[in-house]
């Protein structure tokens, strides 16, 4: 097992990497590690008129790994209720929304982005 720093580590270069996948594709990036009292997400985009609620996972191996495992229903649950949140607190009532995942594979290099969108639907009201 990994001590935490070098967790955190991974996870900062994870997420730049992920930063730079989505600004490649045409993204922009309105939010990193947005806060609330409800919680965290890691990225929040925008293209093409659509925000888009990023959880970013960063691996050195992603063997046998499902990415609906690295964002169990619970996880879901707490990643909709921050962007209801953050919906509510920039006043955002007409712009779509949806949920997507970037799996950062360390093993390769340079390192390879998996983009997943539409991982999930929103949880209202929870």
């Amino acid at each position: 097992m990994q001590p935490d720093f070098l967790k955190k580590k991974l996870g900062r270069e994870g997420e730049e990497e992920a930063v730079q996948f989505l600004k490649n594709r045409g993204f922009q990036i309105r939010e990193r590690n947005y806060r609330c009292r409800l919680g965290e997400i890691d990225l929040i985009a925008e293209k093409e008129k659509a925000l888009y609620f990023v959880e970013v996972k960063s691996r050195r191996s992603l063997e046998g790994v499902s990415p609906y495992e690295l964002v169990p229903y619970p996880k879901q649950l707490h990643i909709s209720r921050v962007a209801q949140q953050y919906y509510a607190s920039k006043k955002i009532v007409d712009q779509a929304g949806s949920f997507a995942l970037i799996i950062v594979d360390f093993e390769k290099t340079p390192p390879f982005c998996e983009w997943v969108p539409d991982l999930f639907l929103l949880q209202w009201g929870y």
